[in-house]
C-alpha cells in the first residue's frame, strides 16, 4: 500500500496479506473421493503458484491454472 497525491509523492505505508483457508473437512472429503476412485481436479482462477500450493495442501491430483487444459501434476495424496 502507498499513499500520496501523485506518483512522485507516494510513501510506502504497509503490506496487506489475505488468508482464505479451505473449509473444514475439505481435505478429508478429497481423500474419501480419491479412495473411492474419483479423479479429483482443482479448477481455479488463481495464479499458477497459488493454485499448485492449494492443490498440494488439499492433496488434489492435478491443478489447473490459466487456460483450461493447462495441467500441473502435483502427485497423488
Amino acid at each position: 500500500m502507498a499513499r500520496g497525491s501523485s506518483l512522485q509523492d507516494l510513501v510506502y505505508v504497509g503490506l496487506v496479506g489475505i488468508c482464505d483457508p479451505p473449509r473444514p473437512f475439505v481435505r478429508e472429503s478429497i481423500q474419501t473421493l480419491l479412495q473411492s476412485g474419483v479423479k479429483v481436479k482443482l479448477v481455479t482462477g488463481d495464479a499458477q503458484e497459488t493454485a499448485i500450493a492449494i492443490g498440494k495442501v488439499q492433496n488434489c491430483v492435478s491443478c489447473y491454472s490459466g487456460p483450461i487444459g493447462q495441467t500441473h501434476s502435483i502427485g497423488e495424496g
